[in-house]
């Protein structure tokens, strides 16, 4: 695993005060490198708007009220 990787999970974690272990941090690096590899494939098809699966977005048509948390 890139050493670029570990370290920017290392910054982000400190960033947003989550403790993480060298254990953990070494597992979402490699979790991080696993799903950028995935997407540098993923962008090289040749894929057309018209060609997608799912509609990414789409407003609903009608007002809705979601409960607060």
């Amino acid at each position: 695993m890139q050493q670029s990787m570990t370290q920017y999970v290392k910054v982000v974690s400190e960033a947003i005060d989550l403790e993480l272990d060298d254990a953990q941090i070494e597992r979402v690096a490699a979790h991080l490198e696993r799903t950028k590899l995935m997407s540098k494939d993923l962008m090289a098809l040749d894929f057309s708007p018209e060609l997608e699966l799912v509609e990414i977005f789409v407003p609903s048509p009608y007002l809705v009220d979601l409960p607060l948390r």
